[in-house]
């Protein structure tokens, strides 16, 4: 008789291995996929609503940046893009006021800022920028002698605001200066 041992098939072993080792990582990879996408569409729920605001928020930087560079132009197109995104932020709409203000469109900017005075925004800014918008205003008039009723309105109404904005901010120098500027 012979002793036969069974004779071990070695690549079908490895194989057969192979297979369930393939079979387990293919199992896994659905799995991670799954949960991946699972995630994906969470963080597209809960955070898809902050992308529009953080883009709007980036807009207004480049706006305040381009502000303090007295370029008004680029600031205006980087606002507007901030309002197309978030239209009921009140940070734009001050920002926009200001840029109007430097591109004295005060027909533009005193609007916005009476509705931003009438919500309570950042009264002593708002305060100090009506101001700013009425006195040249009336200087305009002034220069132009156009109308003196209008230039006199014009001329009160921005120290009215000047003395608002020193009664909110009592440390808002560029009132006093502006106050001052009206008076003299």
């Amino acid at each position: 008789m012979k002793n036969s041992l069974p004779t071990l098939n070695v690549s079908a072993i490895l194989e057969n291995r192979k297979i369930t080792s393939t079979r387990k990582f293919q199992k896994v990879n659905v799995k991670f996929r799954k949960f991946v996408s699972f995630s994906m569409l969470i963080s597209i729920f809960v955070w898809g609503c902050d992308s529009k605001k953080e883009k709007a928020q980036h807009y207004i930087n480049s706006a305040n940046m381009y502000y303090a560079e007295k370029n008004f132009l680029a600031a205006e197109k980087a606002i507007d893009s901030a309002f197309l995104l978030d239209p009921l932020n009140l940070e734009i709409k001050f920002v926009q006021s200001k840029i109007y203000d430097g591109l004295d469109q005060y027909e533009k900017s005193i609007p916005i800022l009476r509705s931003l005075e009438k919500q309570n925004y950042k009264l002593d800014s708002v305060y100090y920028f009506l101001a700013g918008g009425y006195f040249t205003k009336g200087l305009f008039y002034t220069y132009k002698k156009a109308d003196p009723q209008t230039e006199k309105e014009s001329l009160e109404t921005s120290l009215r605001y000047f003395q608002l904005s020193i009664a909110s901010n009592s440390r808002y120098f560029l009132s006093y200066r502006g106050k001052w500027m009206v008076l003299h």
